[in-house]
């Protein structure tokens, strides 16, 4: 997604720009700090589940990836 279209639509859900992208990665990081699912980044732990998302006050996470994520998790708690 360009920069521009990032900008204008975190825009128009809240107050102010996400502190960081949840579920992203090195390649689809809309923000300097992001964390992934897998790897550990300059942001914290190397998964996303695991980190405690309370110490940013606006959060990115991009749909699709998270709903296949949240599944996983669904499945695992069966």
């Amino acid at each position: 997604m360009s920069e521009d279209v990032f900008s204008c639509r975190c825009l128009s859900l809240s107050a102010s720009t996400p502190a960081i992208d949840l579920f992203a990665s090195p390649d689809t990081a809309q923000l300097r700090l992001y964390l992934t699912y897998s790897q550990r980044t300059l942001a914290g732990k190397p998964n996303a589940l695991m980190e405690d998302w309370s110490h940013w006050k606006y959060v990115y996470i991009f749909q699709p990836l998270v709903i296949l994520v949240l599944l996983k998790v669904m499945r695992a708690l069966r």
